[in-house]
């Protein structure tokens, strides 16, 4: 969340470097080294000058933008004269002039031997950009996509991002350096309001050992902060209700079997209009010292009516009823040397999913007037990050981070209000031979206390130059982060009753328990169900780099990472302890020695950190019991009781489980398992050139070396013991084992049944396991300009080309095959067994050859502003699954099988080589006016997304059909379920005072 400046003097005898920035009051004076390389790091983002003073006075003063994130270097043609600010500008594109509407493209920091890009959002507010979150503002970028709709859990992704390839898992999320990656599954951030934000920095390729956990990108947010200049401002955002103008629906697609129903329906969709408020507040408490931003946001409620596709029976209407968060961020400047930041955020949601049932399909008016489901969701965010920068000598600096997060969730279902106060109560009906509920309904049969997450991390970071060529880093992070939900029997119990009939001609016959009991006699059975599922994790690391100077205009880098991941069961006890090294390395080449042209290239090894989706695989602490009596109650049912048993005996035993741990803390993880890792290279140029132009070229290669997954296949398993002499089987619906898919199963197994436990290798060549595989070539150009007073003008141009392939996406299924489900327990059901690994090499889901995008603006001088952004891509693999026609061999899982196999019409068909998706391009645009009214600035701005309202097929349903003796395709095989979103309008009001 901060960043410097640097710089190299021809003559620095007798000079010394002023840095200032009036609007934080910042002042510091520092002395060249003997080579005349000077620095000053850990400065708040804004505008400073720098001047070179020489006996007393200034020769000369330069203009320049810190960002979050990045080093600017200030360049001086020579050391008595002071440039203009065409010379600045042409000689370094991190030097910009001091104006409102002067922004900064993509930075050439040489001063790091990485390559990242750098968002402004008050540039991106002159785009026609839906989300300005940080997902979103990463996809404005050509090697990162989302299929579909942003954050919309549609398509093969899910809609979360995904980074040069890479499964949505893989990317890690900072707001004021925290990572608010939800540790729940790991697939996206706990947002912050878009409004807040200052800058976001995005590290794609070749980052240092600084960060780790991930295998895709890093994204990172700056929260703005107050300086010496009070300001006060807001905005509306207002979305239209549904219109075949401003905000059309997606086209309809048939059912090609049954033209009478729909695979997608979305004709009679209607979203009622929203309105998003934000009023913000910045400036001083104590002048040059202290300084507040706060911001307060209000959503309004936006009604969105639905009907499923299928059978058009059910109406849905989900209600994202009004919201409110508040936010403020206090910056203390302790002295020029040391800063406190913190960041405190409170955010309150609700949402409402009533479901009506439609007397006439895909009619909405048969709907009825009663709805006959819905639930209430209730969330509470909290969020408190404390930074501290500061240099402890002349060669030291460091900078601390606490974070705490909170989500807090709640469901309440038209059954928690029809049945709060009762017991769950069933019963059989000799009249209909049916098991029927009560009169009146009935209560649930388990209640559950709200889910909380809590995140809480901290860090430390030291910069140490004990040398004049070497910059040491050195640090720590530490995140422990745990999911609790508590699932309990209803209160007033949860009660079946029944009647014990016999076979003809026996008088007494066994319950499910084996309890004898005569012909005729009525029992009741109790239902406890008990589980305090509290899922925890610790990811922690150490890491060291050094920053080697090895000439003028030469860098090497080299670091390492050492992270140690942990995870816990339901009782507190550590099942899973990994720890693992990453090595990085990286070079850089200052050519002319004043930024205008770097080369560089980085090599590095890269690992995925554990979320707690994880941990109830490994084995989980819980009660699921049936009891089983006999009452006594003067009415059927004890009716007059209000359906509660009296005068109850047990008979028999209970069945079920007392809890699901294994017989050792580590009993369900192979013993020789290691985290999913990859290793990545990257070869880049930048190109400082006329001024405002900068132009980049990164080639990037990346191939995944190993994978954490779950192995599930009980039958391989129990024929290997059998055939080598071990007294012992797994039961066919017992846990089964967290291990790495082309290794062998190392497993702690009892001898016997009761017996001492044994250590047990099973190879992988009798499990016949595929080695993961997921290979990434991509090529990816780059064409930036800033805008200037000059030239009022803002383009940002990138293409990638990518070859991916493999027989994996990664930790999570993002295929579209039957299990294909990013928000599953965080693993790939596909790895469970080899059956659904046959063919499964190939061309991934992501492997869109050719992606284009370009993003600018440009300001007229009488107020008037046209923005654009137009995005065009190839399409992607498709492939054809079904279920596996040899179910009797073997190699299926314990779940069973599934439509996630290769094998289609009795023929193997590899992933990848069913087809692919069409071109498709979409342009959006935005007209916006901007116009000053005394001391206030203000706009207008008219959002249109996809205005040529596109409706190419992002997803086809590749599932063949379900039947294993079936050649003959569904009726829905390969028809679109997944369209390039339709046209949407925005309209966005901004004001500020100054």
């Amino acid at each position: 969340m901060t960043g410097g400046i640097y710089g190299k003097l021809k003559d620095a005898q007798g000079v010394t470097v002023v840095v200032k920035n009036p609007a934080t009051g910042y002042e510091n004076t520092l002395t060249p080294d003997k080579t005349g390389y000077y620095n000053v790091s850990n400065l708040a983002p804004g505008t400073y000058t720098v001047q070179l003073i020489r006996n007393g006075s200034a020769t000369a003063e330069q203009a320049l933008s810190v960002r979050a994130g990045a080093a600017s270097p200030a360049v001086f043609a020579a050391a008595t004269n002071t440039p203009s600010a065409a010379e600045v500008n042409a000689k370094n594109l991190d030097v910009i002039s001091v104006s409102s509407t002067t922004t900064s493209v993509n930075t050439i920091d040489v001063s790091t031997v990485e390559n990242t890009q750098i968002w402004n959002l008050s540039d991106v507010n002159n785009l026609p950009v839906s989300a300005r979150n940080l997902e979103g503002i990463a996809t404005l970028q050509s090697n990162v996509s989302a299929a579909g709709k942003l954050g919309s859990a549609q398509g093969y992704s899910g809609g979360f991002v995904q980074f040069n390839g890479a499964a949505p898992d893989e990317n890690r999320y900072y707001i004021n350096q925290f990572d608010t990656t939800n540790g729940s599954n790991m697939l996206q951030p706990t947002g912050v309001p878009d409004e807040a934000i200052s800058t976001i920095q995005i590290k794609s390729t070749g980052y240092g050992v600084q960060y780790g956990s991930t295998t895709g990108g890093v994204t990172s947010g700056t929260i703005k902060q107050g300086s010496n200049i009070f300001k006060v401002g807001g905005s509306i955002y207002f979305t239209p209700p549904t219109s075949s103008w401003l905000n059309p629906n997606a086209p309809n697609a048939r059912n090609k079997e049954d033209t009478s129903k729909y695979n997608i329906f979305s004709s009679a969709t209607h979203t009622q209009s929203q309105i998003t408020n934000n009023l913000w507040s910045s400036g001083p408490i104590l002048k040059d010292q202290l300084f507040y931003y706060a911001l307060f946001t209000n959503k309004g409620g936006s009604p969105q009516t639905t009907y499923d596709q299928n059978s058009g029976t059910t109406k849905d209407v989900f209600n994202q009823n009004p919201s409110h968060g508040g936010l403020i961020n206090l910056t203390w400047n302790i002295n020029k040397d040391h800063t406190l930041d913190w960041l405190l955020y409170r955010e309150n949601d609700n949402s409402r999913h009533t479901q009506y049932a439609l007397s006439d399909p895909y009619n909405p008016g048969s709907a009825s007037a009663t709805p006959y489901n819905y639930s209430h969701g209730i969330n509470n965010e909290w969020l408190s990050v404390l930074n501290y920068t500061g240099k402890i000598t002349d060669t030291l600096s460091m900078s601390a981070m606490y974070g705490y997060l909170r989500t807090r969730y709640y469901t309440h279902t038209l059954s928690d209000d029809q049945g709060g106060s009762l017991p769950s109560v069933s019963y059989f009906d000799p009249a209909t031979q049916k098991i029927v509920v009560p009169p009146g309904g009935t209560g649930p049969a388990t209640v559950n206390s709200p889910f909380v997450y809590d995140k809480k991390g901290y860090r430390l970071d030291f910069d140490w130059y004990p040398v004049e060529q070497h910059h040491l880093s050195f640090g720590l992070d530490h995140y422990n982060y745990v999911a609790t939900i508590v699932t309990n029997t209803n209160p007033l119990g949860a009660w079946a009753y029944n009647i014990n009939n016999c076979p003809p001609g026996q008088g007494s016959c066994a319950l499910p328990n084996g309890a004898l009991l005569a012909n005729g006699t009525p029992y009741v059975s109790s239902a406890i169900s008990y589980q305090n599922d509290v899922n925890r994790n610790i990811n922690k690391s150490i890491y060291l780099d050094d920053t080697w100077q090895v000439s003028n205009n030469v860098l090497l880098y080299a670091g390492l990472r050492h992270d140690t991941y942990v995870s816990k069961l339901d009782t507190g006890q550590t099942y899973l302890r990994m720890p693992y090294n990453s090595p990085r390395f990286g070079v850089s080449w200052d050519v002319h020695g004043d930024s205008s042209l770097k080369i560089g290239a980085t090599l590095g090894r890269y690992a995925e950190g554990l979320g707690v989706n994880y941990n109830d695989l490994a084995g989980a602490a819980y009660i699921s019991q049936m009891y089983y009596y006999t009452y006594n109650c003067a009415s059927a049912n004890c009716a007059d009781h209000g359906y509660l048993p009296q005068n109850l005996q047990q008979a028999g035993a209970p069945t079920g489980v007392v809890g699901n741990l294994p017989a050792t803390v580590d009993g369900q993880v192979s013993h020789n398992i290691r985290p999913s890792y990859q290793d990545s290279a990257s070869i880049y140029a930048l190109q400082q050139f006329h001024n405002s132009w900068t132009a980049g070229a990164t080639f990037y290669v990346s191939k995944l070396r190993n994978l954490m997954e779950y192995w599930n296949g009980a039958t391989l398993v129990n024929n290997y013991l059998s055939a080598n002499g071990y007294n012992y089987q797994l039961p066919a619906n017992g846990l089964g084992y967290l291990y790495n898919p082309g290794k062998s199963l190392d497993l702690t197994l009892p001898s016997g049944p009761g017996g001492a436990l044994q250590r047990v290798v099973i190879p992988n060549s009798y499990l016949g396991m595929p080695k993961p595989e997921r290979k990434t070539y991509q090529l990816t150009f780059t064409l930036d300009h800033a805008a200037t007073a000059e030239e009022p003008w803002f383009l940002d141009v990138s293409y990638t080309w990518r070859h991916l392939f493999g027989n994996t996406t990664g930790a999570v299924n993002a295929t579209g095959s039957a299990n294909s489900n990013v928000w599953s327990n965080g693993y790939d059901q596909s790895w469970q067994a080899p059956a659904f690994l046959d063919g499964a090499g190939g061309n991934l889901q992501s492997d869109a050859k050719n992606t284009l995008k370009i993003n600018g603006y440009y300001r007229f001088s009488y107020g008037l502003r046209l923005g654009g952004m137009f995005t065009a891509s190839s399409g992607v693999p498709l492939s054809c699954y079904s279920n596996y026609p040899y179910p009797d061999d073997g190699r299926l899982s314990a779940n069973g099988n599934s439509q996630d196999s290769y094998y289609c019409g009795n023929r193997l068909i590899s992933r990848g080589h069913a087809g692919k998706t069409g071109f498709w391009d979409q342009l959006d645009m935005d007209i916006g006016y901007d116009w000053k009214l005394a001391s206030n600035s203000l706009s207008l701005d008219l959002k249109m997304t996809n205005v040529f309202n596109r409706n190419a097929v992002l997803q086809k349903n590749q599932v063949y059909n379900a039947n294993v003796n079936d050649p003959t395709p569904s009726p829905t095989y390969m028809t679109p379920n997944l369209f390039q979103a339709p046209r949407s309008t925005m309209l966005v009001f901004r004001w500020q005072y100054n």
